[in-house]
């Protein structure tokens, strides 16, 4: 029974643990037929990787042949080499000695970027001097003796027909034995004819010494075995140089001329070679790798007994780790489950089907969200309802909650223009029975159904300042002509609810009109305009209650500074929010400077009022010194105008200060994030998730925080940083630059030297010589 019951309640451990054992039948049993495509995908791969590297070599060859064009080129435009190609015959003795003098004493020394180049010569068709990179010599017999002193074979007519018989456009031909600073070396010729124009009779012709030695150490690095062979041929077939194994027992030559083909190719000694081949676009090369067949099938069947142990040994290890992991998964939806079932007043004894119990529980958890999701949504209008409750008051909102609000109602309104509509529901006037709260409600509610119905093409949002006044913010946009005739659209409704009021029941709609302005921060000015119109609408005797702002009379003896316009002023220099202190500051100025005709006792009146405005928005001693500036001006007689603005400027330097300080904690936290990353740039592992939690921050705020302070992003500066700490150190001249790449945080001296060449245009290597 105690088994039995053990059995059951960890059916779903054995569920779990047989479902990962599937997972390793199922391998197995496609095992034969994996096995066998992937010994001919190794073998493919294996044919394929020997042709790349040999591409790969070719790219490096066909790159240093490139650079050495170059030179041919550059030699070839030197002017001063343009002077003595039509200098004639230049005797011993002649001033035109200088000219060679000149020509060699300023030729570059090319080996020292490309370690290809041996040495280059330039011969001339109208005098016999032959130039190199550091002497002149005064006839090709000197350069003969110099450069083949024990070599009788060669040919010199040969020699000379080789350079003037024709144009050498960058023609690279196979070379021989030479004698370079008292070294035999075995060279490849470059030969560049000059001048460009002069292709049917060159003037001058460049030749360059290839040192064929460092073009086999390139060829080396391709494993070829003991008996396999590398080589590269002209486009004639001619080998142009080659390498072989000890126990090669096929010359070049031999191949070159017996196999055209790429693939398996069986020697006279019955031996197997596996022949790859490619061709260079640049001079037509061809590039031959002839690698024993034993020696690929070797690494195939190398890891086909790699492949079977591998397969035998998971096989084993699986069978215990399905169970370990099938215990481990059980584990914890056993303690979830027991968790769920206290949290849902479940019994502890349902062990029989742990799938449909977990399967209840969540669907019950998922009510329970949906029932939250709910109420959060009947919030929404709350929050909506706050968030205009701010905006029309014109207190401090950052970008954040305007882009939360955005989210919510699904619109971009931040840069649109909008107008405020202001309405009041009250008793008619000889009504003597006392007003009705339940009235009111209900004719709010029938007064915005119908403006929904009558407004429905227009984006507007409604706010409900008390039991019977509510505003709408309405959108205009200047290009709609839809949205140009909404205030009259709007005028037009409201002025049909009226009349329908006055003749259905005892109470009376009010309303006025604000001025358009574009931005949601200048909404509150809109409020502002309009509350005065209703006032002014509210004052009128006779006719209908309803106004716009540009309706109220201009002139005025009184002051214009609401409690509300200095509350937000308030907050805005609280906030160092200077662009909204500017717009209070205009919008005073403007209707009581320029629009009101104030006497001198109200115009003081109200720049005490500023004073002590701005007095209760610092501390105690700012204010005391705006007071004391202020009062001075004053008895000194300045114009109304000029206290103004000298009030309004101590606003903008409270709000300059305020940002000061905000801007410095901002500063301090940049210096220690920059601080942070220039102690920890040359670690390979650095990463920008390191740097986010070493300052509490997430990585995409870390991310947007480097790029708004730094100037670039994360991998961007850290990419500077370490190029420029590695142009000091190869500046040395005594740094290798593989270990220059680990210095500076680069796992491989191949990523440092494509990140260098990146930033700085050159490689590394030229720019340690320059």
């Amino acid at each position: 029974m105690v088994i039995y019951k053990w059995r059951i309640r960890r059916s779903l451990f054995w569920k779990l643990s047989v479902s990962y054992l599937l997972v390793l039948i199922i391998p197995i049993l496609i095992s034969s037929f994996v096995y066998y495509v992937a010994v001919y995908t190794v073998k493919k791969d294996a044919m394929q990787h020997n042709l790349l590297m040999l591409e790969q070599t070719r790219l490096i060859m066909d790159t240093r042949l490139q650079e050495i064009e170059g030179v041919g080129r550059q030699i070839g435009l030197d002017s001063k080499l343009n002077s003595l190609m039509n200098a004639g015959n230049i005797e011993e003795g002649s001033s035109k000695h200088y000219l060679v003098w000149k020509a060699v004493n300023n030729s570059p020394n090319f080996h020292a970027i490309n370690t290809f180049v041996l040495n280059h010569f330039v011969f001339f068709r109208s005098n016999s001097v032959v130039l190199s990179s550091d002497t002149a010599y005064p006839d090709i017999e000197w350069f003969w003796k110099s450069l083949f002193p024990n070599d009788n074979s060669l040919d010199k007519k040969q020699f000379h027909r080789m350079l003037w018989n024709r144009f050498h456009q960058s023609t690279f031909l196979p070379g021989g034995q030479v004698t370079l600073d008292n070294k035999q070396q075995q060279v490849l010729y470059f030969l560049h004819s000059f001048p460009v124009d002069a292709i049917n009779n060159p003037l001058g012709v460049v030749l360059i010494m290839i040192d064929q030695n460092q073009i086999n150490q390139l060829l080396t690095q391709l494993d070829i075995g003991e008996s396999g062979l590398i080589y590269i041929s002209d486009e004639e077939g001619q080998v142009v140089t080659s390498v072989t194994g000890k126990q090669t027992k096929i010359a070049p030559e031999v191949l070159a001329t017996t196999s055209n083909e790429e693939g398996f190719f069986k020697t006279e000694n019955g031996e197997e070679l596996y022949v790859s081949r490619t061709v260079s676009s640049l001079n037509g090369w061809n590039y031959v790798s002839a690698v024993p067949a034993s020696m690929v099938l070797t690494k195939v069947q190398y890891i086909k007994n790699i492949t079977i142990a591998a397969a035998l040994i998971t096989i084993v290890l699986g069978i215990f780790f399905a169970l370990f992991l099938g215990y481990r998964d059980w584990k914890p939806i056993k303690q979830l489950l027991q968790q769920l079932r206290g949290w849902l007043g479940h019994g502890e004894e349902r062990y029989t089907n742990e799938y449909n119990d977990l399967n209840d529980s969540i669907s019950r958890l998922i009510e329970n969200h949906d029932l939250l999701n709910e109420k959060v949504q009947e919030h929404i209008p709350l929050l909506q309802q706050a968030f205009f409750r701010r905006l029309l008051y014109g207190e401090s909102i950052d970008d954040k909650e305007i882009d939360i609000f955005q989210k919510n109602v699904g619109l971009d309104i931040s840069e649109r223009s909008f107008y405020v509509l202001l309405l009041r529901v009250d008793e008619m006037e000889g009504n003597t029975n006392d007003p009705n709260l339940e009235e009111i409600r209900m004719l709010n509610i029938v007064i915005k159904n119908s403006i929904d119905l009558s407004m429905g093409h227009l984006t507007y949002f409604k706010y409900d300042i008390d039991e019977n006044k509510f505003a709408l913010i309405v959108e205009y946009n200047h290009e709609d002509k839809d949205s140009q005739l909404g205030i009259e659209e709007a005028n037009s409704i409201i002025h049909n609810l009226s009349h329908t009021l006055d003749r259905y029941s005892q109470m009376r709609l009010s309303f006025a009109f604000g001025k358009v302005y574009k931005g949601i921060r200048d909404i509150c000015l809109s409020f502002f305009e309009a509350k005065q119109a209703l006032e002014y609408a509210l004052s009128k005797k006779q006719g209908q209650r309803f106004a716009r702002y540009e309706d109220i009379p201009k002139e005025s003896d009184k002051y214009y500074f609401p409690i509300d316009l200095e509350l937000r002023l308030i907050n805005s220099i609280k906030s160092g929010n200077e662009s909204d202190v500017k717009q209070v500051l205009t919008l005073l100025y403007s209707e009581n400077i320029q629009t009101r005709n104030l006497s001198v006792p109200d115009a003081e009146q109200l720049l005490f009022l500023m004073i002590g405005t701005v007095s209760r928005g610092m501390d105690q001693t700012k204010a005391l010194a705006i007071h004391e500036l202020s009062i001075g001006k004053l008895q000194r007689k300045d114009s109304i105008e000029e206290i103004f603005s000298k009030i309004g400027q101590a606003y903008l330097d409270c709000c300059e200060a305020i940002q000061f300080k905000n801007q410095n904690a901002n500063t301090e936290l940049r210096n220690q994030v920059d601080y942070f990353i220039q102690q920890n740039y040359m670690y390979d592992h650095l990463t920008l998730s390191m740097v986010a939690d070493e300052f509490s921050f997430t990585e995409a705020m870390m991310y947007q925080y480097i790029k708004d302070h730094l100037g670039m992003t994360f991998s961007d500066y850290i990419e500077s940083l370490r190029i420029r700490q590695a142009c000091e150190l190869l500046g040395t001249r005594e740094v290798p630059i593989k270990d220059v790449a680990l210095m500076v945080g680069y796992s491989s001296d191949r990523s440092f030297r494509r990140a260098f060449k990146r930033v700085m245009g050159v490689s590394p290597m030229a720019y340690s010589v320059n």
